[in-house]
């Protein structure tokens, strides 16, 4: 999956000013946010004609996010590891904030000026919060030092999915150790990371750009829909989306395209259709689709 952007940002923000984290959500603390949800945010839309897959998105499904990140984050899989980065990135900032401590990425959504906006945003982060209550026992002293190990660990790649380290090596100019990593995200068929390849195709391409990089990365954006990525308006990344980047319309697809105005959307999910048919019956060619440059 492609993660928002600021994670990065967040997982920094984490290791610092966390001395004290006392703090339990609970539906008395935050009415009506489900019922907000309920109105607000549409269910699931899927693009036409590809099978709904069976749903494996352990960040929208788990009910202990604390156990999903202490399971996953000793992985010998990257995936499993940017999985558990990705808990405990956005469940930290989430308890500081509702501990009263300085959490930047809660500021955007209060001063949301559209009003419905507003309080769709605020929901969100609402309900983010309801899936991080676990994370509210942390002893402080472990939670201090797990902030500093983890953004450490993060620096160092140890935290970072394929998807992420491949685009590492493209923009160090490593091709073969990115295409490895490519490869290795299709035979595996891994949602998340497909979403983490978003914008390689451009960055590939930098020096001389192609009408169709745009289009690429589009698909790669939201082609984990097809492979067990949960895209549901309230899933976990569509939340985020929606709290901390203002994109609340629709679901995850929706949501993501926002990044994509220009792109034809009959190209998109024909482009879609295709590829995520290729991956399904072994027969994509990632030299066709990447074409990458050394």
């Amino acid at each position: 999956m492609k993660f928002p952007r600021w994670l990065g940002s967040i997982g920094l923000l984490s290791a610092v000013g966390i001395l004290a984290i006392w703090w339990q959500v609970n539906d008395k603390t935050m009415p009506g946010v489900r019922a907000i949800l309920t109105r607000a945010l549409p269910e699931r839309v899927r693009l036409p004609d590809v099978a709904s897959p069976r749903l494996q998105d352990s960040l929208s499904s788990d009910k202990n996010l604390l156990l999903l990140y202490e399971r996953n984050q000793r992985s010998a899989d990257p995936a499993d590891r940017s999985i558990a980065w990705h808990a405990w990135s956005v469940c930290v900032t989430t308890v500081m904030a509702y501990a009263g401590q300085p959490d930047t990425n809660s500021r955007p959504a209060m001063s949301e000026p559209d009003e419905s906006r507003r309080d769709l945003r605020i929901a969100a982060h609402q309900a983010i919060a309801n899936r991080c209550q676990s994370f509210s026992g942390l002893d402080p002293h472990r939670l201090t030092q797990e902030a500093i190990q983890n953004a450490e660990r993060h620096r160092a790649g140890d935290l970072r999915s394929r998807g992420e380290l491949a685009i590492e090596g493209v923009q160090a100019g490593n091709t073969s150790d990115a295409m490895r990593l490519i490869s290795e995200i299709v035979q595996r068929q891994s949602a998340y990371e497909f979403r983490d390849l978003s914008g390689i195709v451009s960055r590939w391409h930098r020096s001389q750009p192609q009408t169709t990089d745009g289009l690429r990365d589009a698909v790669l954006a939201i082609i984990g829909c097809d492979f067990g990525l949960d895209c549901s308006a309230d899933s976990m990344v569509s939340l985020e989306l929606c709290a901390y980047g203002g994109e609340c319309d629709g679901d995850l697809v929706e949501r993501t395209l926002e990044e994509y105005p220009d792109i034809d959307r009959q190209q998109l999910n024909r482009l879609r259709v295709e590829t995520t048919s290729a991956i399904q019956h072994g027969t994509f060619d990632i030299i066709q689709f990447f074409q990458p440059t050394e």
